[in-house]
């Protein structure tokens, strides 16, 4: 087999694993004896140390400099909605 699998892959492979992600688990786990593969959950896991870093370096900024940068956050926005 050019796959390297010593068995047959089934016929409905990509109806059960539709996605990259699925079809990416299962044959980690089935033919590599990988761990269970969780990208969104690794991805989320980022996602939340850079939020809580962000919050983080907000809450360090002055006062007055926070405002600033709402402010300018603000005008952006209602640039963005006002042009759409």
């Amino acid at each position: 087999s050019t796959l390297g699998v010593d068995r047959p892959l089934s016929s409905t492979l990509v109806f059960d694993h539709p996605t990259v992600e699925a079809l990416t688990g299962y044959l980690a786990a089935e033919f590599l004896k990988l761990g269970p593969v969780d990208p969104v959950s690794a991805q989320a896991s980022k996602g939340e140390e850079a939020a809580a870093q962000t919050l983080a370096n907000l809450e360090q900024l002055p006062q007055n400099e926070l405002g600033s940068l709402l402010d300018e956050k603000l005008a952006l926005l209602e640039k963005l909605m006002g042009d759409g």
